[in-house]
């Protein structure tokens, strides 16, 4: 019989528990805040509980200096980079293209 697999939200939670001296936050693609490290309230004076499911990381960045990042990749890339897509979409680009599931 296999083994359960392992709660990872909890395991997760854990992890951003125990870092009290460095800032660790997880989001969705769309860049919604899921986890929100104890450190990470310490560093940026917010609670775990007014940010996940409310807020994205552009909540602890300067508009302008992300503006300023966005303008670069669309030269960069060829197309408008805006918004939480600053802060991924070099790392997006580097993925292989997506496929579609096989067809029967």
């Amino acid at each position: 019989m296999p083994k359960p697999l392992p709660n990872v939200t909890y395991d997760i939670q854990s992890v951003l528990d125990s870092a009290l001296n460095v800032s660790l936050i997880t989001v969705t693609t769309q860049g919604l805040i899921t986890g929100f490290s104890r450190g990470s309230e310490r560093m940026l004076g917010y609670s775990a509980g007014e940010i996940i499911g409310e807020k994205t990381p552009l909540e602890f960045h300067d508009y302008d200096e992300v503006k300023k990042r966005g303008n670069e990749l669309e030269e960069l890339l060829g197309y408008p980079v805006d918004g939480f897509q600053v802060f991924v979409a070099e790392v997006d680009m580097t993925l292989p293209p997506k496929t579609s599931p096989l067809q029967s």
